[in-house]
C-alpha cells in the first residue's frame, strides 16, 4: 500500500464528530493567509469554549478553529468530492 492510499484509508475511516465534522462539510470555506476556516452556513446556536473566543481563535461563523466548539453543528452537509 502506498502512502497515498494510506491516507486516502485513514481519511475514511474517520467517524464524523464535533471537533472535525466541519472539515467534511460541504459549507467549510478556507480562510487566505489563515489556518481558520469559515462557514458558509452557519448554526444560530453554535456556541464555543470560552478561552477560544477570548483568545480570537473561534469567531464562528467568520473565521475559527472547530477544535473550539462545544457542540456538533445542526447544518452539517457532507462533502461530495
Amino acid at each position: 500500500m502506498t502512502y497515498e492510499e494510506s491516507v486516502k484509508a485513514m481519511r475514511e475511516k474517520k467517524e464524523r464528530n464535533k471537533n472535525n465534522e466541519c472539515y467534511q462539510c460541504a459549507n467549510k470555506r478556507n480562510v487566505p493567509g489563515d489556518a481558520h476556516i469559515q462557514c458558509m452556513e452557519p448554526d444560530e446556536k453554535m456556541t464555543g469554549n470560552p478561552l477560544g473566543i477570548k483568545r480570537g481563535w473561534f469567531m464562528h461563523p467568520l473565521v475559527f478553529d472547530p477544535a473550539w466548539k462545544l457542540k456538533s453543528c445542526d447544518n452539517f452537509k457532507e462533502k461530495v468530492e
